[in-house]
């Protein structure tokens, strides 16, 4: 079989789960595998026929001082991976639902399904374009190539998007998620606010930077000033693995 082919039907398999909720379809991901350090393989994400909490390609304190290595660790290890858990628990029991299922059952599945699936999507984007980037690569800075080509055509200019996405991201109200998406049909950007982390996302859009603005995300070291630490989180994104996913 076609190499190819081959890694696009494991993708397809492994990120297929809602409609390919991790970046929207298969094609970002092959892209990802090949030119990224690894971490958008296929292994690092689903396993034994389960979801996994993947393997960050950093320590925890690569982010130092901007997100400190304690938040990093409890939100990988301890939220993460209760959506991870959550998910798996939640589709084990969708399969063995007896034949007289109520559908205040199937509803209440369904509403579980979504939300940890949410979580495990978008935190997996998450720390996949934040980060040190190959060989040590400096955090931050401007995109460069497509991505930029996108940005100025978009919005006019890197730095009024980054004064629009900060905004979007200060302004979600109470828990959620800032999302930068891409339409592969267009080849257009999108902005969008994400309520607590529902698996919904705009029709052909998929995520390709987002950013966590649950408490959990920035407690510890910013308390209650999001703003402070979304100012913070722009100098950790890894802008060659955000191009890898627009593909």
């Amino acid at each position: 079989m076609n190499s190819d082919l081959s890694r696009r039907s494991m993708m397809a398999t492994t990120f297929g789960v809602g409609g390919a909720l991790l970046t929207g379809g298969a094609t970002s991901v092959i892209a990802a595998v090949q030119q990224s350090d690894g971490y958008f393989a296929a292994s690092n994400f689903f396993a034994d026929g389960e979801w996994k909490l993947p393997k960050l390609p950093y320590a925890y304190d690569a982010l130092e001082p901007h997100i400190d290595a304690k938040t990093m660790e409890i939100h990988h290890t301890k939220h993460h991976q209760a959506y991870v858990t959550n998910l798996n628990k939640a589709l084990k029991q969708m399969k063995e639902l007896p034949d007289d299922v109520t559908p205040q059952t199937v509803e209440a599945l369904q509403r579980d399904i979504s939300f940890n699936m949410g979580g495990h999507a978008l935190h997996s984007i998450f720390w996949g374009v934040i980060g040190p980037g190959k060989s040590g690569a400096k955090m931050g800075g401007e995109p460069a190539g497509g991505l930029l080509e996108a940005i100025d055509s978009q919005f006019g200019s890197f730095e009024k998007f980054k004064t629009y996405f900060t905004t979007v991201a200060t302004t979600v109200k109470g828990s959620g998620w800032a999302i930068l998406g891409f339409s592969p049909v267009s080849r257009s950007l999108v902005t969008y606010a994400v309520k607590d982390q529902d698996s919904t996302q705009p029709s052909g859009v998929m995520p390709i930077l987002g950013v966590d603005v649950w408490e959990h995300a920035y407690y510890l070291k910013y308390q209650n000033d999001r703003a402070a630490y979304v100012k913070a989180w722009w100098e950790t994104n890894n802008w060659s693995n955000v191009g890898v996913l627009m593909g």
